[in-house]
């Protein structure tokens, strides 16, 4: 009887507990691009020109029109883009 008390108990609090909203939206975000083995020559540690370098590329989309500035502050580069609603921006 006592087991079936706190099953009903736990269930009950598992039912009325608030959890996070899993949302990606928002108005600020952090991107970390690390370096990878692919990207060095084998042979003395170099960026390797022959096909090693990575590009990253950014996918923005919102459910309203908006503007997304993007910046390198260690390359003192920033560029903004135009969002529309319901849309995906490379």
């Amino acid at each position: 009887m006592r087991r079936i008390l706190i099953l009903v108990a736990l269930a009950f609090l598992g039912e009325i507990s608030l959890a996070q909203d899993f949302s990606n939206k928002g108005t600020e975000f952090w991107v970390g691009y690390g370096s990878h083995v692919a990207m060095y020559n084998a042979t003395n540690g170099t960026v390797d020109p022959a096909g090693g370098a990575q590009d990253m590329v950014l996918y923005f989309t919102s459910d309203r029109n908006a503007n997304v500035t993007v910046t390198i502050p260690a390359l003192g580069w920033t560029n903004t883009y135009t969002v529309v609603a319901n849309a995906v921006t490379t």
